[in-house]
């Protein structure tokens, strides 16, 4: 099962500040299955997209398909205890940056995973497992898509695991006297068991445009955001 995994340790990064990211890699297209730990039902999405995607263009494709999130919170990647985000986010001076890091400079065979959190506040991490690996040599596929997935992401600033887990007890019961609170609060359309795959692929298809506004969203002095 996704989230059970362990994780293999990767010396290299501890090492060296000389990243990899013109190793001459062959291109492949990537197969990730993404899913939410701890959660039952199980919130996951299939993400097919280049084996050369950033870290930091997976965080932001991540977002994306776990549609009711805002990107408003800190994030990081784990990978056999190595940590990798966005210096301009955070202040620690051992942070690898995002933008340096393609996905195959950490994940290298089928089977084998890394961590993604999400707003240290609710505490959200993720496992992400890579199932295939294949040649694209028709270049079919050009940008990322979403294949599957099943629920709804939590809403934002619920509470982390245990404040969900209330949210959707008291969801579920129109009697609750908390029942409208709820709902009004997240929204009436919100529900956990929805997936739509059309809505996430309409989405991913406008990732230029919400990366640039991400990036827009980061006031650092002097610094020029660019489409990727």
């Amino acid at each position: 099962m996704p989230g059970n995994h362990q994780h293999e340790e990767i010396p290299y990064f501890r090492s060296t500040n000389l990243y990899i990211m013109n190793q001459k890699i062959p291109r492949r297209l990537f197969t990730l299955h993404i899913s939410l730990d701890e959660i039952k039902p199980l919130i996951w999405r299939r993400l097919l997209t280049d084996s050369s995607t950033t870290l930091f263009d997976l965080h932001n494709y991540i977002q994306m398909i776990f549609t009711n999130w805002r990107n408003y919170h800190l994030y990081l990647f784990d990978k056999g205890g190595v940590e990798f985000g966005d210096p301009r986010l955070w202040t620690e001076e051992d942070m690898i940056d995002v933008k340096t890091v393609r996905i195959h400079n950490l994940l290298k065979e089928e089977g084998q995973t890394m961590d993604y959190m999400y707003d240290p506040g609710d505490g959200w991490r993720m496992t992400i497992l890579l199932e295939s690996s294949s040649y694209d040599r028709e270049r079919n596929y050009r940008r990322p898509v979403c294949l599957d997935g099943e629920n709804s992401a939590p809403p934002e600033d619920v509470g982390g695991i245990g404040g969900f887990e209330e949210f959707r007890e008291v969801t579920a019961d129109p009697c609750h006297p908390e029942y409208r609170h709820y709902r009004n609060w997240a929204g009436r359309s919100y529900d956990p068991q929805k997936f739509d795959l059309k809505k996430t692929n309409l989405q991913l298809g406008r990732r230029n445009k919400y990366i640039f506004e991400y990036n827009l969203g980061i006031d650092i002095p002097g610094y020029t955001p660019r489409l990727y």
